[in-house]
């Protein structure tokens, strides 16, 4: 994704987000059942795309702590439950969505019961366990296909070329972000459309400042530091901060907590603000493009 392309991520959000699309991951170890996952999934939704995918064993359990929004620091045995050799990845779309308010502890969501119902299902023929895994709601849904397709779920997105939700090779796929962001497009693109985060001030780097400062506002901390694949984490006041590689440099970001229910936490502005004598900034992302030094950009 080159810098100067204009992928107007919220008019993505917007689209993609209002209609029922779900993916649903069948894992290594759930293979002798594939064909019965993709046999009920084509009976029960239209299937937009489908193919078998694979990630390097070393990064396996990384890219699992990614996409669960886990700690990427935390000792984590799934990869050990669901293999980590090649799995499915399917791309549905539902014609009559049945959606149900779910209140989790951080702020209530819809979710499409026909999709989680029926991972439920799958996931009773292997007597339990967790080797089908879903999207539950749109968010979800676009954190989830990002964080697998990368540039092909925007391409997507933006042409509706249903090939780009296909493995283009049957080598090892990276993930998004798994060897560094492109730029700093690229990186808050992640963003944007992982769960939780609302990225509150990107200070592009000058002669008199070195480094780009990302700061960031989450409900959920740990799992916006996996969305990105940050690395050297470290407690600040209300937060973390963290490294990450965009391009050939590393930068410096923070990210802070966010009360629930979406209302941003006054000490998590504070502690942005104070850190550059800045006014408040508004709400929602920006693309890292020339943002002018100094200034708030929202």
């Amino acid at each position: 994704m080159d810098d100067s392309e204009s992928c107007r991520f919220c008019e993505i959000g917007s689209q993609i987000g209002s209609k029922p699309y779900a993916i649903f991951i069948s894992w290594h170890n759930a293979r002798p059942y594939w064909r019965k996952i993709s046999s009920r999934l084509q009976k029960r939704f239209e299937v937009l795309a489908e193919s078998e995918w694979a990630w390097s064993p070393d990064m396996f359990d990384r890219n699992l702590k990614r996409l669960y929004g886990m700690d990427l620091d935390r000792t984590f045995n799934k990869a050990a439950e669901v293999g980590n050799g090649p799995f499915l990845v399917s791309v549905v779309y539902d014609d009559s969505p049945n959606y149900s308010s779910v209140d989790n502890e951080q702020m209530p969501k819809l979710v499409n019961k026909n999709v989680v119902d029926l991972k439920k299902t799958m996931r009773s023929w292997m007597g339990g366990g967790f080797l089908v895994h879903s999207s539950a709601d749109a968010q979800e849904f676009m954190y989830d296909a990002f964080l697998i397709f990368d540039d092909q779920f925007i391409t997507w997105a933006v042409t509706t070329d249903q090939t780009e939700l296909q493995a283009r090779s049957h080598r090892f796929q990276l993930t998004a972000g798994e060897v560094g962001w492109k730029s700093m497009r690229h990186l808050t693109s992640c963003l944007h459309f992982s769960q939780d985060a609302r990225a509150l001030q990107i200070l592009s780097p000058t002669s008199e400042q070195t480094q780009t400062v990302l700061h960031v506002c989450s409900q959920n901390p740990k799992a916006t530091l996996a969305a990105l694949n940050a690395s050297s984490k470290a407690p600040v006041d209300y937060g973390w901060e963290f490294q990450v590689r965009v391009g050939d440099r590393t930068y410096t970001g923070r990210v802070l907590n966010n009360t629930p229910r979406g209302s941003t936490d006054d000490k998590c502005v504070s502690s942005c603000l104070a850190n550059f004598n800045l006014s408040r900034t508004t709400n929602g992302l920006h693309d890292g493009t020339n943002p002018p030094r100094g200034n708030p950009v929202g």
